[in-house]
């Protein structure tokens, strides 16, 4: 069994207090409010792991749940499974329909309101990053403190990602692009450099 250490390394510990000033800038904040090692919302729902998950299909199941990360991830940490055994299908659909749906229904609708009012969005999804992974996926050396995911340019404007780079860089930070975090669901769903 995984003590409470072991399950925490998957969490963005601490990302939404860094955050938590931006509505006072005008910007709308969506913190989620569910452990990742519980539901993952960065995940597609239908990213069910069949190995974790018993009656799940295969349908919709990509790379990172064929890993244990999926929407409801099976490892954590170096491959350290965090279940005993198989959790049962209605047990994860009851986790996506508390958690999964409402976070998502509610991303959206904030998204909606802010191109309506403004005629575009800037979505803006932060994440911790475990520093053994910095090390090994950007291969510089020093290794990044942010790094940008645009999903190679699928998912933001790359004029706005120059200028978050330089901001970031002009204040002292090292900074990668998409490496070694592209971006996920998130990024991948809602992200348009067109609009």
């Amino acid at each position: 069994m995984l003590d409470h250490i072991a399950i925490r390394t998957s969490e963005d510990a601490f990302v939404d207090k860094l955050f938590m000033s931006a509505p006072e800038f005008g910007s709308p904040l969506l913190a989620a409010n569910v452990p990742r090692a519980f539901v993952d919302l960065n995940r597609d729902v239908r990213d069910l792991d069949p190995i974790l998950v018993d009656g799940a299909k295969t349908l919709g199941r990509n790379g990172r749940a064929s890993s244990g990360l999926g929407v409801i991830p099976r490892l954590v940490g170096k491959n350290k499974p965090i279940y005993a055994s198989k959790i049962s299908l209605v047990e994860a659909q009851a986790r996506l329909l508390s958690f999964w749906h409402p976070y998502h229904l509610c991303l959206k609708s904030l998204l909606e309101a802010t191109r309506k009012r403004f005629g575009y969005v800037i979505l803006i999804d932060c994440h911790s990053m475990p520093h053994e992974c910095v090390k090994l996926g950007s291969g510089a050396s020093p290794p990044p403190q942010i790094v940008l995911g645009d999903r190679f340019g699928a998912a933001a404007n790359l004029d706005i990602v120059n200028q978050v780079r330089l901001a970031f860089s002009e204040s002292g930070f090292r900074v990668s692009r998409n490496m070694p975090y592209a971006g996920a669901y998130i990024s991948s769903k809602y992200g348009n450099p067109q609009h």
